[in-house]
């Protein structure tokens, strides 16, 4: 797994975060990407090209809200941010705000961390001013890095801090000429916090007892969609029927890439296979005795290049997944690559990992101590936490509806509103099976984030046609099984975009960032399907689209089981010239009644058609041989 301990973090994901304690929503910046290996002539993760990923694309935030009892939103909640399909995702429409933040870097390094991607994306000016050394777990050595967690509370809490920031010198000037000190804006920012710790022990996320990480990411979920993906990877690579269960695996980790450089280290040489099957019997003996699970099926991964060790891991009966094959980054983007590793792995019944990876180690970690039911929860630290680097607080006095954000009439307000009464919905029935109130995506005018000055550039909104509506409304309702199209929406006229659109439609790039999405939409679901489920026309057609083995698998979505199917229904018939349920679409446009493509199937047009899409006929049969 090629990428950097360089992204973001946020306390949202600690059971005792900063967000809870003060009683004010925490605020998820997005992922931005960073190559890990740079003398890695293949890099398979490119760096700045990946783009952004914002966190609710991957983790379940309607689940963790209702879990925690907390509102919490993303950046894009509360300033305008360009979209994780967005051609400039480096180049907000709001522009560029000044911030102060801390940096947690030694005194021996002379910059901070900057993590370049993410600054561009958030659209931030930032000036640097580095802890004292009575935060770092040795405050006598220039080099350590690792930081305390109770002395870094107490330099950056909002109310009383352990002292003021202007008794620091500035570290790093902003790149504007506007230097801040941390404490004169609304959020607290910190370059890194990688190396955290209570102050018992160095690297403390390495152990189930530290009282700072212990917690961390114990309630954050995948999304569904992402762990179907995975599971249909998993098939692929067991050779398993489309939709068979899962049967129990041991995923393993072989982490050579940049370990390689430690074979010079008498007794750090990379671990050669044996090694691994030596350990991978120890599990599934393990697993045979304390858990009654018989293992026959092994997931590898590995950012091993040489051929050979590939042969020799299908020689063992071990599987792997062929991301160039299945063409992974070009249908669903460079993120999904290690997404559905890390996925896949939580799935997992047992796992043998590398020292000192924290790869390994989180899953080693998740997969032992906690319950079964927090193995697609807790591994989501690698990205939660080691992919992480720079964390933002929000302060009360910034996101707190009664004093902050001013305007009773502000979208933000409302968006808070919304969290607060999920949260409170939630607190009514704990036990119930009903799913908690979705948090509907809300745009607004930029109230500034930082400092409450707006800088919204005032355009009026981008208008869809018919084909850009159809696809808007498909790649969000695709996008999480969550995402429903609210009561009050008129059916009979064209739908607000901000309502089924993740970016401003004011934003002077938007008639790009729309042309994109309806290219990306039909070519990552090439074959969407609005059916009923118990309509004879509806099983008809998901029998025809079943016995063609498309791949990728088409989108089935039965309109009459879902909570917005009165607004659904009348909408789809209005973007398809009157069609009535069923409705295929392939590449976007209806092609015919169900008899026309029964027809259709018969003579062989309509896997021309679905073809000439993207999608692959028999492309998801039971594969025969080596993967």
């Amino acid at each position: 797994m090629n990428y950097e301990n360089h992204v973001i973090d946020e306390d949202v994901n600690s059971d005792k975060g900063h967000g809870q304690d003060a009683e004010v929503p925490p605020t998820i910046p997005p992922y931005d990407p960073s190559q890990f290996v740079l003398g890695n002539p293949t890099p398979r993760f490119r760096a700045r090209e990946a783009g952004i990923l914002p966190f609710g694309e991957i983790f379940n935030l309607t689940d963790l809200r209702a879990t925690l009892h907390i509102p919490i939103l993303e950046w894009k909640d509360v300033k305008s941010l360009p979209t994780s399909r967005s051609l400039t995702p480096y180049d907000p429409a709001e522009g560029v705000e000044d911030i102060g933040c801390w940096s947690t870097m030694p005194e021996a390094n002379r910059e901070p961390n900057r993590a370049e991607n993410l600054i561009a994306h958030l659209g931030l000016d930032p000036t640097y001013t580095r802890v004292p050394a009575r935060v770092r777990r040795d405050p006598n050595n220039h080099n350590d890095d690792h930081i305390v967690f109770a002395q870094l509370a107490a330099l950056v809490y909002p109310r009383q801090p352990l002292e003021p920031t202007s008794n620091f010198p500035i570290m790093m000037s902003s790149r504007h000429g506007k230097d801040l000190h941390p404490d004169e804006q609304a959020v607290t920012c910190i370059d890194r916090m990688y190396y955290l710790t209570s102050g018992v022990e160095p690297f403390e996320w390495r152990f189930s007892w530290s009282p700072a990480w212990n917690n961390v990411g114990k309630h954050v979920k995948f999304n569904r969609d992402l762990v179907e993906r995975s599971e249909g990877y998993l098939r692929r690579a067991f050779g398993l029927e489309e939709g068979e269960e899962v049967p129990p695996f041991i995923a393993i980790h072989a982490r050579h890439g940049d370990f390689g450089i430690t074979c010079s280290i008498p007794g750090h040489c990379l671990s050669d296979l044996t090694k691994f099957v030596k350990r991978v019997k120890e599990v599934e003996e393990r697993l045979l005795v304390k858990k009654g699970i018989v293992v026959k099926h092994y997931l590898v991964t590995s950012d091993e290049t040489d051929p050979k060790f590939w042969d020799e891991a299908f020689d063992l009966g071990w599987r792997y997944f062929d991301h160039e094959k299945d063409r992974t980054t070009e249908r669903f983007g460079e993120w999904q690559t290690p997404l559905v590793d890390i996925v896949a792995h939580s799935l997992a019944a047992g796992f043998v990992g590398t020292d000192d990876s924290t790869f390994s180690l989180q899953l080693l970690s998740a997969l032992h101590p906690r319950k079964a039911k927090y193995r697609t929860t807790f591994v989501g630290l690698l990205f939660v936490v080691f992919l992480s680097t720079y964390i933002f607080l929000a302060h009360g006095s910034s996101l707190s509806p009664a004093l902050a954000l001013r305007r009773v009439d502000s979208p933000v307000a409302n968006q808070l509103d919304v969290a607060l009464e999920s949260t409170e919905n939630s607190r009514v029935n704990p036990d119930s099976d009903s799913p908690p109130p979705v948090v509907p995506p809300v745009r607004h005018d930029s109230s500034s984030f930082l400092s409450g000055k707006g800088r919204h550039r005032h355009r009026p909104p981008l208008k869809l046609d018919s084909a850009q509506e159809l696809a808007a409304i498909s790649s969000f309702i695709a996008s999480l099984p969550q995402n429903v199209i609210p009561p009050t929406v008129d059916p009979s006229k064209p739908i607000d975009p901000q309502l089924v659109l993740d970016f401003d439609t004011r934003n002077p790039r938007a008639a790009d960032e729309v042309r994109q999405l309806v290219e990306e939409c039909w070519s990552r679901n090439p074959v969407f399907l609005y059916s009923k489920r118990y309509s004879p026309s509806s099983r008809e057609l998901k029998t025809v689209l079943a016995s063609m083995y498309l791949s990728p698998a088409p989108v089935i979505v039965d309109v009459d089981m879902r909570d917005d199917a009165e607004v659904l229904k009348p909408i789809l018939g209005r973007l398809t010239s009157g069609s009535d349920l069923p409705i295929l679409l392939v590449g976007g446009k209806v092609i015919g009644t169900t008899e026309e493509i029964k027809e259709m199937h018969k003579d062989g047009r309509l896997a021309r058609a679905v073809s000439e899409a993207g999608a692959v006929v028999n492309g998801a049969k039971k594969k025969k041989g080596k993967k």
